[in-house]
């Protein structure tokens, strides 16, 4: 595996079989919204807990702030909507 540079395109929720439906999707169809925040949290823990441990620091920490990115959409869907509830 070779090092991500910056600006370097990381999109691991892509389809691998030409399917419409994502893997991003289909985790979070499984898991539902809070256990697909639980599993973007524990990403987000290995990518940091192992960066500098591989010898592709870039690589985990680029994978980190994708989930982080995943995780803040989630929050700031769930924050939008309860506002539009009160």
């Amino acid at each position: 595996m070779r090092e991500l540079r910056t600006g370097e395109t990381l999109n691991p929720y892509r389809s691998v079989d030409g399917s419409p439906l994502e893997c991003y999707d289909a985790i979070k169809a499984a898991m539902g919204i809070e256990g697909f925040k639980a599993f973007c949290r524990g990403c987000i823990f290995k990518y940091i807990w192992r960066y500098d441990k591989k010898g592709f620091p870039l690589s985990d920490l680029y994978k980190a702030r994708n989930y982080l990115e995943k995780l803040i959409e989630l929050v700031e869907d769930e924050e939008c909507a309860n506002k539009a509830e009160d």
